[in-house]
């Protein structure tokens, strides 16, 4: 069922990031928000591949606490294979809030994680 769409001056933005994985462990896109937004999705693709790697996704307030988890456990399924995660509901971010990435890597493997973020706000920012 597709969902109607309300005419807003400006609204939805697309912004594309870049997470370097270069080596096993934990590697963090950080994206922090300078105004009001709600995020509506998001695409996780890795240039490269590796069986036992996952990411997982977080909303962190502007303390550095973890205000929900939005994902977790999502894994590397190939190289060039996107993951796309169309939340259920709006993702509401206040100014000075992030949208946390982690690739947890098993064995090390340099890639890049290209992530494409769709949000909803007033204006082009961050």
């Amino acid at each position: 069922m597709a969902l109607p769409k309300r005419v807003m001056r400006r609204g939805s933005h697309y912004k594309g990031y870049k997470l370097s994985v270069v080596g096993s462990g934990d590697n963090v896109l950080n994206i922090t928000f300078t105004q009001a937004c709600a995020v509506n999705g998001i695409s996780l693709t890795p240039d490269d591949y590796d069986g036992d790697d996952y990411m997982t996704l977080e909303h962190i307030d502007s303390n550095g606490n973890v205000v929900k988890t939005l994902g977790e456990t999502i894994y590397n399924i190939g190289s060039n294979v996107s993951t796309i995660l169309d939340f259920m509901a709006l993702e509401l971010f206040t100014v000075g809030e992030t949208l946390r990435l982690t690739y947890s890597s098993a064995n090390g493997v340099t890639m890049t994680v290209h992530a494409l973020l769709e949000r909803i706000d007033s204006a082009k920012d961050n």
